[in-house]
């Protein structure tokens, strides 16, 4: 029959295993060869050595100049040159469009594997308590502190749940049995306990002490830093001080990094924010000029667009405000009002076939609305404001004017 184990060598034994697991490395340590060795006797494959950092060679410091060197030939005898300004550095375009900083790497040496709660028995919160279960609850807690003072943490696990589940309500009950779980490398379940334990009592000063351990643990820097100072503020203790002095610089670096973090997601959206509006800009600058190559190009009957007005080669005041309205260039750009003006230009009776298509009225009437001025559209007949007459061309043969002018 196999001896048995005291339960503290068997926790300590599993702690060494978890750590060892998480850095194999330490095998090679001189202190373990004895573990190695027995290791070895079973058939285990050792892992390989990290190999040593070289140490970083330091440059050779450069001889100062001399006065001669500072001299310029082509300059008056005496002066020297004037040492050049670096350039001032700012972050370049390609920095702002890549992916935001990489995530801070710190010290983990002390950290443990994170545990996964499995059956954590907790009380029921909506039980009514009776006196005699409160007063046995106390009774069981004290049972509980003197095993855990003579090592067996596991049997004072069982016993403070024994407690817990007679009296639910107590917020001191789930952070004293948090801070065993602690003891036994258990962050996760001791930080559901703490947080069951502060939010029966939101000034468990307990509670927040043990669930900041139990983030320090876990290396959960910020986590751990606010709990820590939050138990300080409610109720000052010397290890909660010890923990907050030792993680208070990697959740100080922590926050830096996010509020540089933030500060370049700002900077890189305004940066690209810009540059949305200047490809826009550009593209609508490229689609208004190829707008007015192609209505330039368009057949527009006698006399043409170019030549309207008795003006060869010249283009009235008020085609550029036509290229100057998005909404009517946006419809030129439809095939079917570009066919209409096309056919019209060379026909002006074909224009019937369009008198129930609205895209094509309204670029008529915008049209009609910017050539004012010019008689109607160049001398439309008479046609009055916000109508498009059937016999006459919207752009060519405008109320008998040729090449040469009007009638």
């Amino acid at each position: 029959m196999a001896a048995k184990i005291d339960p503290t060598q068997v926790t300590l034994l599993r702690q060494f295993v978890q750590i060892v697991s998480a850095k194999p490395e330490m095998l090679h340590l001189p202190e373990l060869s004895f573990f190695k060795d027995w290791l070895k006797s079973l058939g285990a494959t050792m892992p390989e050595p990290e190999p040593e950092p070289k140490p970083e060679s330091k440059p050779e410091p450069k001889p100062e100049s001399t006065k001669e060197e500072g001299m310029d030939s082509s300059s008056p005898k005496g002066a020297t040159k004037e040492p050049e300004k670096p350039a001032p550095v700012s972050e370049s375009s390609s920095e702002l469009e890549e992916s935001p900083e990489s995530d801070l790497e710190l010290d983990s040496t002390d950290l443990v594997p994170e545990d996964v709660i499995e059956n954590q028995p907790m009380g029921d919160p909506e039980k009514e308590v009776s006196e005699e279960e409160i007063e046995r609850a106390g009774e069981l807690r004290s049972e509980a502190m003197a095993k855990s003072s003579d090592g067996d943490i596991e049997g004072a696990v069982a016993t403070f749940t024994e407690a817990i589940q007679l009296n639910p309500s107590s917020a001191l009950l789930y952070a004293k049995r948090a801070s065993l779980y602690v003891k036994l490398s258990r962050p996760n379940a001791a930080i559901k306990d703490t947080t069951e334990a502060i939010k029966l009592n939101p000034d468990s000063a307990q509670g927040y002490k043990w669930r900041g351990r139990a983030h320090s643990l876990l290396g959960h820097w910020a986590d751990a830093a606010h709990d820590l100072q939050t138990a300080l503020k409610l109720d000052y203790d010397d290890d909660a001080n010890d923990w907050l002095k030792l993680i208070k610089s990697k959740s100080d670096r922590i926050r830096e990094h996010t509020q540089k973090q933030e500060r370049k997601s700002r900077e890189r959206e305004v940066y690209m924010k810009k540059k949305r509006v200047k490809r826009a800009r550009k593209q609508y600058e490229s689609d208004k000029k190829a707008d007015e190559e192609r209505f330039k190009s368009m057949p527009h009957g006698s006399g043409g667009m170019g030549g309207m007005g008795g003006k060869p080669g010249g283009m009235p005041s008020g085609m550029q405000d036509i290229f100057n309205d998005p909404e009517l260039m946006e419809l030129m750009r439809d095939e079917e009002v570009m066919k209409a003006f096309q056919e019209s230009a060379s026909n002006p009776a074909n224009l019937a076939k369009y008198a129930n298509n609205p895209r094509v009225m309204k670029a008529m009437q915008k049209m009609q609305e910017k050539m004012g001025g010019l008689g109607g559209m160049g001398g439309m007949g008479g046609m009055e404001e916000g109508t498009m007459p059937m016999g006459a061309g919207p752009m060519g043969g405008f109320g008998g004017m040729d090449d040469d002018g009007p009638d």
